[in-house]
């Protein structure tokens, strides 16, 4: 782990630049308890151990980008600044529907080009509607919004 990290529970880090942006410090610490509380919920609901994957709350260079599965890492990644707490804990449980889809094989890359369930689909697309239209995308946006209303079922998400 990066030593500019800080450790919270469940296999969770927070980066010092989000845990002390000014601007931003009483979002991050509402969103890392929030994060801690509802964190082991998603990873059981999702069948994945702490060790299948970290996360990590902190900024991501890439522009429109609030969240990131690195398979060769194992971390799920989510930018503290581009949401709601509400919408970075859907982001975190989509990545990890991601996190769900490697640990299982069904989503791989090989020489840079995605294979899902064993058929190769091509190369990171270069346009949004066909990234939003592959079939790992479509997955990890229905089984968030599933996860969301689980938690908000049982009173771990504000409603």
């Amino acid at each position: 782990m990066n030593k500019y990290w800080i450790k919270k529970q469940h296999n969770f880090f927070v980066t010092d630049a989000a845990w002390y942006d000014k601007k931003a410090s009483r979002k991050v610490r509402i969103l890392a308890e929030t994060v801690e509380r509802v964190l082991p919920t998603i990873r059981e609901i999702l069948g994945l151990k702490e060790e299948d994957g970290y996360v990590v709350i902190g900024a991501i260079k890439a522009q429109r980008t609030s969240g990131c599965w690195y398979p060769c890492k194992k971390e799920a990644r989510v930018d503290y600044r581009v949401y709601t707490v509400d919408s970075c804990i859907e982001t975190l449980a989509h990545e990890l529907v991601h996190a769900q889809q490697y640990a299982q094989g069904r989503l791989t890359q090989k020489c840079g080009v995605f294979h899902w369930n064993d058929q190769a689909m091509g190369k990171h697309p270069t346009s949004h509607a066909k990234y939003l239209a592959l079939p790992w995308e479509v997955e990890a946006r229905s089984k968030a919004k599933e996860i969301i209303i689980i938690l908000k079922d049982m009173g771990l998400l504000n409603s």
